[in-house]
């Protein structure tokens, strides 16, 4: 693939190669690397016409970015696409003309082109932006995905080492949705305590309520609660409170909770206790709950709802092992393990089995989180090396021109130290103009995120922190580069 690719990109070159070179006499070839340069200077609202519209396009990409995140399902990738494509897009509109809308409103200042050498450095930037315009617009799209791939790279890992507790909290736990009696988990725990010693243990119900999610009782979530070293809950007498651990769903509860309290099970009024809504990880799409969160209501009222679900979660000695999970499944579909179901109930048509163990996920989550974090962090090192490449070739590669401008500097007096400062603002600014707006855009990204993903990490200030650490690696690589592009170009130059 590699191969293809490389004779794809060669022959494209080539053909364009070709195209120029029949386009060309002989003299102008020979003379070509002298001709003057096409002044091709815009006036500044022809260069604002350029600005404008990716500024606007920028915008709407970074909504579209919101909204995806906003959404829970497949077509949330349709809008990453969108926004994704109007980002690099306005990214590489806004590199094509603000550099010649500044270039154009300095030169219309007197003060400023006239003072301190500035007429040499806007004569060196226009010429710059004349001919390496393009060059600019592809490098800001280089660097605005190497920022994302570093920053994403380093977001995956420690947001998923951060939220671990949240992924898996119970040593083991085994989910059948089907109305089995307590006793039947007596078989299991004694086959785990074999394989690992169960120091505690709960074996409660999933009870079905008409609000569309499940109900606990208070019995059972303060046993949970105990298992993961949180302090009980308390209830008044028609009193009741929601446990969510998705982030996601809070505003909304909330907002439920303030405009209609009040809920009617069993025959009973209940009334929100306090507080309301508790948030801490108890693994709600599968032991605490099926949708992201529960009601938590006395056992009396419990006990009068219909069986939904059926749960066991054991604290184990040592936490216990990877195996242990398939050790579980293994018995669940044994003949040693014979459940039986509650008087008058029968068995669903389908019945959903899962099987949670701490050790295995951590073992193997971290694993897959790990692979896709460093294929971020490898992404954008390459990215980044290619544009900073591209930017110093770019510098270097013109070095004869160069030398004929400062050689003029020196001719008419001016001194060593005043060449070499201009040199580091003319470099500086070419290095510096694709770097500042990924920049923005990691900043703005890594401040979305915090803002919409933040409160599901237990980590607080995660993104921001990521932001940081990839503005701050990817700062020292490009001066790195800078530094050696510099030293290279003034010692050439002279």
């Amino acid at each position: 693939m590699t191969f293809l690719l490389f004779l794809l990109m060669y022959g494209v070159g080539a053909l364009r190669a070709g195209r120029v070179l029949r386009r060309q006499s002989i003299q102008g070839l020979l003379t070509s690397r002298r001709a003057n340069e096409a002044p091709g200077r815009w006036r500044p609202g022809q260069w604002f016409l350029l600005v404008a519209p990716a500024l606007t396009g920028m915008a709407l990409g970074l909504l579209l970015l919101r909204k995806a995140l906003d959404m829970q399902t497949n077509g949330a990738w349709a809008y990453l696409a969108g926004g994704g494509g109007l980002l690099l897009g306005g990214v590489y509109a806004l590199y094509r003309g603000l550099p010649g809308l500044l270039l154009a409103a300095a030169r219309r200042r007197p003060k400023v082109k006239y003072s301190r050498g500035r007429l040499f450095y806007l004569g060196q930037m226009g010429a710059r932006v004349a001919t390496a315009g393009r060059v600019l617009a592809v490098t800001g799209i280089l660097l605005t995905l190497a920022l994302t791939a570093l920053f994403v790279g380093l977001a995956l890992g420690s947001g998923y080492r951060a939220n671990m507790e949240a992924y898996y909290p119970y040593d083991a736990g085994v989910a059948v949705d089907a109305p089995l009696t307590k006793q039947s988990a007596q078989p299991l725990l004694a086959a785990v305590d074999r394989q690992c010693p169960v120091e505690d243990s709960v074996t409660y119900f999933l009870y079905e309520t008409p609000y569309g999610t499940e109900a606990m009782a208070l019995s059972d979530y303060n046993h949970l609660r105990r298992i993961l070293d949180l302090e009980e809950a308390e209830l008044g007498p028609g009193e009741y409170l929601v446990h969510c651990d998705t982030w996601n769903f809070w505003e909304e509860i909330q907002q439920s909770l303030a405009q209609a309290p009040m809920l009617s099970l069993a025959g009973q009024r209940l009334t929100p206790g306090t507080p309301s809504l508790r948030t801490e990880p108890m693994e709600q799409y599968q032991m605490a709950g099926e949708r992201g969160y529960a009601l938590v209501v006395p056992d009396q009222v419990a006990q009068s709802l219909p069986e939904k679900g059926w749960r066991v979660v054991m604290d184990l000695q040592g936490g216990g092992t990877a195996a242990l999970r398939e050790e579980i499944r293994t018995f669940l579909h044994s003949a040693q393990w014979r459940p039986q179901l509650l008087p008058g109930r029968t068995m669903p048509e389908k019945v959903t089995m899962g099987v949670s163990v701490q050790a295995w996920g951590v073992a193997n989550s971290l694993t897959g989180f790990t692979t896709l974090s460093f294929c971020g962090l490898y992404l954008s090192l390459v990215i980044l090396l290619l544009s900073c490449t591209i930017l110093a070739f770019h510098q270097l590669s013109a070095l004869d021109r160069n030398q004929r401008q400062y050689a003029i500097l020196r001719q008419l007096g001016v001194d060593r130290q005043t060449r070499s400062r201009w040199m580091a603002w003319e470099l500086g600014t070419f290095f510096l103009l694709p770097f500042l707006l990924p920049a923005g855009v990691t900043g703005l990204l890594s401040a979305a995120a915090q803002r919409l993903m933040g409160p599901a990490v237990l980590q607080p200030g995660v993104f921001l922190l990521c932001g940081a650490a990839a503005l701050g690696i990817f700062a020292g690589v490009y001066g790195l580069y800078f530094g050696v592009t510099y030293r290279l170009f003034r010692r050439s130059v002279g």
